[in-house]
């Protein structure tokens, strides 16, 4: 019999992260998730009443936080409630700064982050 050895199979190398890219993304990510904490939070102080379409302004006419009075700052929304969109929006800009800063060195990190985004 031959004394065959089985080659030693090379381990994949983990993914090369820039620590340079990272910075840069964690930034973008914390200002987006910034901007859309803002966005949450006037859409919300307009109440529990519907929208009137599927583009919305999240600083509503008329209001004494309003500095325009056509109101301002205009988002799209699928959820016809200010109220909920508020939320929805305070609490996406929350989850995408945790992520941006904590997990988006790890593997699945930059795809939940577009998705977030």
């Amino acid at each position: 019999m031959t004394n065959h050895r089985i080659p030693a199979v090379p381990a994949v190398p983990a993914p090369h992260y820039n620590a340079a890219t990272r910075a840069v993304v964690s930034t973008l990510g914390v200002l987006i998730g910034i901007g859309s904490i803002n966005h949450g939070l006037l859409e919300s102080l307009q109440g529990n009443r519907p929208t009137p379409g599927h583009i919305v302004n999240a600083l509503g006419p008329g209001y004494r936080w309003t500095v325009w009075t056509q109101g301002g700052e205009p988002a799209f929304t699928l959820v016809p409630n200010f109220l909920l969109t508020g939320l929805l929006a305070t609490l996406l800009g929350l989850l995408l700064i945790v992520w941006s800063l904590r997990y988006i060195q790890k593997p699945y990190g930059p795809t939940v982050f577009l998705l977030l985004v």
